[in-house]
């Protein structure tokens, strides 16, 4: 199994996504995404070429959705690094994923 690390970046996006459900929708929305957030950072680690290839954000970048939300996470030596958390209608540009 691959092992999997979350950027400071992404780390923050989460904080600040989950704090925006939890005051817009309740805690227990939030604890829901959380969750789902939780299995769909393990889902590379256990097939790590599963999500789909944005080479346009990266030379190793793949994503994944929780929707409305996308997981930007590279994969490249035996590595996931989860590099953010994006709102899906958010226009995903390697500038934005990479800042």
């Amino acid at each position: 199994m691959t092992s999997f690390v979350v950027s400071p970046r992404a780390d923050a996006d989460i904080e600040t996504l989950l704090e925006h459900l939890a005051e817009m929708a309740g805690p227990t929305v939030a604890r829901r995404y959380a969750l789902e957030l939780d299995v769909t950072f393990e889902r590379p680690t256990m097939f790590p070429a599963s999500g789909a290839r944005r080479k346009s954000l990266g030379p190793y970048s793949r994503i994944a959705v929780v929707s409305p939300y996308v997981i930007v996470y590279d994969h490249h030596d035996g590595e996931v690094v989860i590099v953010r958390v994006l709102d899906g209608c958010r226009n995903a540009t390697r500038r934005v994923v990479r800042q």
